[in-house]
């Protein structure tokens, strides 16, 4: 993104921080829980999130077949009611703090199967130390090995899953994400404070 910050507007530039990302330093904090609930997080107002939605919803009831789970969080504005979810599905809706949907979670999911740009549904749980579940479409544009992001396919089996996460590190996602921020978010900051 440093590349870019002459040919970004300071106006428009704002926009493409991470939500609840603070604005001039990385100090995201997740409270990550490898047998707590998933959650998936999005503006369901949003045709591609919504078929992101339907797929997760698809996949999660397919694993309740396999066993048991810790639930899943759905966390985001505008879900409409044709979306049908089960009992063990907590519907959140918006939340006035993003740390708090990422607050005791195993894994973010993030099922993207069109869109365009790095998608912030993978970056914002790894700020939060949180491992993520991703297509590769998710994946577009992020640089990182399946310590932190397992990829998901459309029959990917709740002991894969478990498994993974067994072996993930409680500092993996924020030891990769930390860095990252400062040199390739930093010098964009630094512009737009300059210009403001």
């Amino acid at each position: 993104m440093s590349a870019d910050e002459d040919y970004i507007s300071p106006a428009v530039a704002r926009f493409v921080i991470p939500n609840g990302a603070p604005i001039f330093e990385f100090t995201g904090k997740g409270k990550w829980n490898p047998i707590g609930p998933l959650v998936v997080v999005g503006d369901w107002a949003y045709p591609p999130n919504r078929q992101m939605l339907q797929e997760t919803i698809r996949w999660y009831m397919q694993c309740l077949t396999q066993k048991d789970m810790s639930g899943l969080n759905i966390v985001g504005p505008n879900l409409v009611d044709d979306i049908q979810v089960h009992e063990s599905i907590n519907v959140i809706g918006w939340v006035d703090d993003i740390t708090t949907a990422y607050s005791g979670v195993s894994a973010a999911l993030a099922f993207v199967s069109s869109g365009a740009g790095v998608k912030n549904k993978v970056l914002e749980p790894l700020s939060f130390g949180i491992p993520v579940i991703a297509t590769n479409e998710a994946m577009n544009g992020i640089d990182c090995d399946d310590s932190m992001v397992l990829e998901y396919r459309e029959n990917l089996a709740v002991s894969e899953v478990d498994a993974w996460l067994a072996g993930v590190s409680k500092y993996g996602a924020r030891a990769f994400i930390a860095p990252s921020w400062q040199q390739n978010l930093g010098p964009l900051l630094s512009h737009l404070e300059r210009h403001k």
